[in-house]
């Protein structure tokens, strides 16, 4: 339940998202100032569903120690990340950036994205936003926070402070 949102540009990958988390027990919708993305050596990866961000990344990158760098290693990632979550919760989706790439995952379907990506139940508003704003002259880093305002605006399940980094 949130977005996050990566998009090339000239110089490199700007990431972002928004920081409402759910409370597993109560289904009770909180602020943290805490974003839904680590960066881990030279990339970034981003995670959103019911209940997961640090535990879905501890998981995959503690236990399994994947280093993407190829696509190959993403190939791989997603079947860990398949095997690790989908009984536990078919919710989860994944970004993994890096300085010149952006790869999603959800469940195990691979899609490597040329220009922009989001994932989270405010895909779909952020991705619009990204869109439209694609050809006009507009900072990488704006068009992040544009496009997660976008779904915050849109979606119940997205808001809470915004946090932006460049891979």
């Amino acid at each position: 339940m949130s977005v996050c949102v990566a998009l090339k540009d000239k110089t490199g990958v700007w990431v972002g998202s928004e920081s409402q988390m759910t409370d597993d027990d109560s289904g009770w919708l909180s602020y943290s100032d805490t974003p839904k993305f680590i960066r881990i050596d030279d990339f970034v990866v981003m995670t959103t569903g019911a209940g997961t961000g640090e535990r879905t990344l501890r998981k995959i990158f503690g236990d399994y120690k994947i280093i993407p760098s190829s696509s190959a290693d993403i190939e791989t990632l997603a079947s860990i990340f398949e095997e690790a979550f989908s009984k536990e919760d078919d919710d989860i989706s994944c970004m993994v950036v890096t300085q010149d790439d952006i790869w999603s995952i959800i469940r195990n379907v691979v899609s490597y994205h040329e220009a922009y990506g989001a994932i989270g139940c405010g895909a779909s508003a952020a991705l619009g936003s990204l869109f439209t704003t694609y050809t006009l002259d507009i900072p990488a880093k704006e068009r992040v926070e544009t496009a997660i305002r976008a779904a915050c605006d849109i979606n119940a399940f997205c808001g809470g402070p915004i946090h932006i980094d460049k891979v």
